[in-house]
């Protein structure tokens, strides 16, 4: 599990997409994100997380992003990129999916 935690802006996306890349022990790795503490406030952080769910995805991975703030909620619909990562309610509910391999898509917490 990764913990992002304060603002997520196109500044800090290449740096988190270079931490993810050294933090994976296997391109298959199943990754949950917990946005609980995060702020995204320009899309560059939303960027970088879908780009690494892709590249996850290409090598049999999935990213999950657990308890995410109700606006990156909003935007990820617009734009329909939910369909393509998994949003989960809460960590656990993230990391129990994770572990089974389910790709469930359950409501997500309201601010």
């Amino acid at each position: 599990m990764i913990t992002v935690t304060g603002q997520v802006g196109t500044a800090l996306a290449d740096d988190l997409a270079a931490y993810i890349q050294q933090v994976r022990r296997r391109p298959s790795d199943q990754l949950v994100f917990d946005l609980s503490d995060a702020l995204f406030e320009e899309t560059g952080g939303v960027q970088a997380l879908m780009e690494v769910s892709a590249w996850s995805q290409e090598h049999g991975g999935e990213v999950r992003l657990a308890a995410p703030p109700s606006d990156f909620v909003g935007r990820m619909q617009v734009a329909k990129l939910d369909a393509f990562v998994p949003v989960h309610a809460t960590v656990d509910d993230a990391v129990h999916a994770a572990a089974a391999g389910a790709r469930q898509v359950p409501p997500t917490r309201g601010d």
